[in-house]
């Protein structure tokens, strides 16, 4: 901290508890010079990525931040929030050594604006510990970059529903598209179906179905076919002389069968007795030389 504004004093009676810092009084101009030339503290730590501005003016920058925030969004992502945090934390150890040190526990004290109040450390300065009157100014210059924060934060969630819609926005799309595609698929497999039934006809055409040159040699053809069975056939009354002669010598073919069949049947007949016969015959000389 380069400088310390050093303000008027004003009636104000503040509620803190903390050891080394009293009630606001009245002190004289002499005492406050004192106070700034003795504890103009030079600041070493980190650099800071807020600075203290009024409290008009962030409620100004506020719309800036948000209208903003799209064009200035890398050097926003680039914040140094765990710079932030490492201070706090660096402090918060410092100020448990110090109590440990000095062996005090400092309660909560209440919020002072450091960009209007910082008269307010000035005051009884004899009293106040170096380390902590840094440790207090740290502390409300970091509530006023936390209160910044909120902005940035602001602008931060602006930028994710922005970024939350884009997201809808392409989603919708994606989903759109992926029915367009399947569309295509469906339209990719008709078109594969018919382009084989389409060559399909064009190969009957091609190799199976007639042309006027053949029709007419297989009309030929049938002609020869019809010529030759028809040379094979005969006419009805043709066909009732021959049908005549045809049964007479059917006829008589069953005469002389049947005669031939009798002829046969007698001549077995006597074979069979004449065999029997001699056999008999047989029996009775041998029986009779035994």
């Amino acid at each position: 901290m380069n400088s310390l504004p050093i303000l008027q004093s004003v009636d104000q009676n503040l509620s803190c508890k903390a050891a080394g810092i009293s009630k606001m009084e009245n002190t004289k101009p002499n005492d406050k010079k004192l106070a700034q030339s003795k504890f103009a503290f030079k600041h070493n730590g980190p650099k800071k990525v807020f600075h203290c501005t009024m409290q008009s003016v962030l409620q100004s920058e506020d719309c800036w931040i948000a209208e903003e925030v799209l064009e200035e969004s890398n050097e926003k992502s680039n914040l140094e929030l765990e710079d932030i945090y490492d201070e706090v934390f660096r402090l918060k150890r410092r100020v448990n050594r110090l109590n440990y040190q000095l062996g005090t526990n400092i309660p909560e004290c209440p919020k002072i604006d450091p960009c209007l109040d910082d008269h307010i450390f000035l005051t009884n300065v004899k009293e106040v510990h170096p380390e902590i009157l840094q440790l207090k100014f740290a502390s409300h210059k970091l509530q006023h970059q936390l209160t910044q924060m909120q902005s940035v934060r602001r602008s931060s969630n602006l930028a994710k529903k922005l970024v939350r819609d884009e997201y809808c926005r392409s989603k919708k799309l994606g989903d759109q598209l992926q029915i367009e595609i399947q569309k295509l698929d469906s339209f990719k497999l008709k078109f594969e179906k018919h382009q084989g039934l389409c060559l399909q006809r064009f190969r009957f055409l091609d190799q199976d179905k007639y042309t006027g040159r053949e029709f007419y040699e297989f009309i030929e053809k049938s002609n020869e076919m019809i010529t030759t069975q028809l040379k094979k056939q005969m006419l009805k009354s043709e066909y009732k002389p021959f049908r005549k002669e045809a049964a007479r010598v059917t006829i008589s073919l069953k005469t002389a069968a049947e005669n031939l069949q009798d002829y046969l049947s007698s001549v077995i007949n006597n074979k069979k007795c004449e065999i029997f016969q001699n056999v008999k015959n047989s029996c009775v000389s041998i029986r009779s030389d035994l």
